[in-house]
């Protein structure tokens, strides 16, 4: 079946072309009516992060002002004080005492100016990753995003099934006094993993409640606290814990005209492996270093390039949920995860209307009307039931 639509590119004109929607979409595109790329003059924004970057709620957060005065609290209250007042989840690191009386006065400093003083009060360092806020020793603060990523890439040597249940995103309520070698194996075993961890020592946890976040990521900041990570077994079906090994870096591979540009400096000498052709590198670095030398600034706001950024408007009446995503992934060149969402709710039929929006929010409209969520990681959408 031919479904004809109309696509406009920022200054381009409108053209029409056919799509073949295929014997598995249904009737599906008839609905999706139109499709505007528009663009949008807009101020220097905070660039979409990825999973290991502040969400965008919490990029937004940052950046407000914020007053509070501590006369010698101990460090456990004012952390209370701060995520109640501000509805943040700071994650203190078990190796930092909450007993510790800290003293701040700040008037109308953004919330990442207070965090940074907050750290620096008990000699650590803070790093925003998804929806929490982690403050712990400046080393663990600084190695945890690549720790994390390497986590990604270990959850990629999982079978199927458990790399699935790694990706998917999981709440979790650590009670008072729970004990870390527990919560181990609870959030593996909710992946259907064994998992080896008898080199987690005892200890008792402070309560936390985790918003939603990967599995995988869980399980790193978890071990992250004992300078600890997981690793595949080589079937993929277990995990073992093992020790972080430092310096903790990614490798990734570049031409060499992507190097000519990187300011002096960024990568340290001892990280480059020439390739003997002359014409790729490749970097062992922190995630924070590669995306310097992709160009991309994560920890600030950023201009970009154009001034512009697209916005969509869409109108879908009683159509399946599953097949519209497929086709909007689609269309946008993106890739489609939807993980262990059933057959029945990819067949729900949702109704729904967006003008003028951005991307995340033409996603967050389609899968709300039918109670799934969605994140967008990179060039993935992945799309899960909102009370996961």
């Amino acid at each position: 079946m031919n479904v004809w639509f109309r696509l406009r590119p920022p200054c381009s004109e409108f053209h029409r072309r056919p799509f073949d929607s295929g014997p598995n979409l249904m009737p599906v595109l008839a609905v999706l009516l139109l499709l505007l790329v528009l663009p949008v003059a807009v101020p220097g924004e905070q660039a979409i992060p990825d999973r290991y970057w502040p969400s965008k709620r919490l990029a937004g957060q940052l950046g407000q002002s914020v007053s509070v005065h501590w006369n010698d609290v101990p460090l456990r209250d004012a952390v209370e004080r701060l995520s109640q007042s501000q509805r943040l989840c700071v994650w203190l690191d078990r190796r930092v005492d909450p007993t510790i009386e800290v003293s701040l006065s700040a008037n109308d400093e953004s919330l990442a100016s207070v965090l940074d003083h907050l750290a620096a009060r008990v000699d650590g360092a803070y790093v925003a990753i998804g929806d929490i806020v982690y403050v712990g020793p400046a080393k663990s603060a600084r190695d945890a995003r690549t720790v994390l990523e390497l986590c990604r890439q270990e959850t990629l040597r999982l079978n199927a099934s458990r790399r699935r249940a790694m990706q998917r995103r999981l709440r979790l309520e650590i009670s008072r006094l729970a004990q870390p070698r527990e919560l181990v194996e609870q959030v593996s075993g909710s992946a259907g993993l064994q998992v080896e961890a008898s080199i987690v020592p005892h200890d008792l946890r402070r309560a936390l409640s985790i918003p939603a976040m990967p599995t995988s990521d869980i399980l790193g900041l978890l071990l992250l606290e004992f300078d600890l990570t997981w690793q595949a077994s080589d079937d993929g079906r277990s995990i073992e814990v093992v020790p972080i090994e430092r310096p903790v870096t990614v490798r990734r591979r570049y031409d060499r005209k992507q190097l000519e540009n990187v300011p002096s400096g960024t990568i340290a000498t001892d990280a480059v492996i020439a390739d003997p052709n002359g014409q790729q590198s490749w970097i062992d670095a922190r995630v924070e270093v590669h995306d310097t030398i992709v160009g991309r600034r994560r920890d600030a706001p950023i201009q970009r390039p154009d001034s512009t950024r697209q916005v969509y408007s869409l109108r879908v009446k009683q159509q399946p949920i599953g097949p519209i995503l497929e086709q909007l992934a689609k269309q946008l060149k993106l890739q489609l995860d939807m993980g262990d969402i059933d057959d029945t709710t990819r067949s729900q039929r949702v109704s729904f209307e967006v003008a003028n929006a951005d991307l995340d929010e033409l996603l967050q409209a389609a899968c709300e009307s039918c109670g799934l969520t969605c994140e967008r990681e990179g060039g993935v959408i992945r799309v899960i039931k909102a009370d996961n």
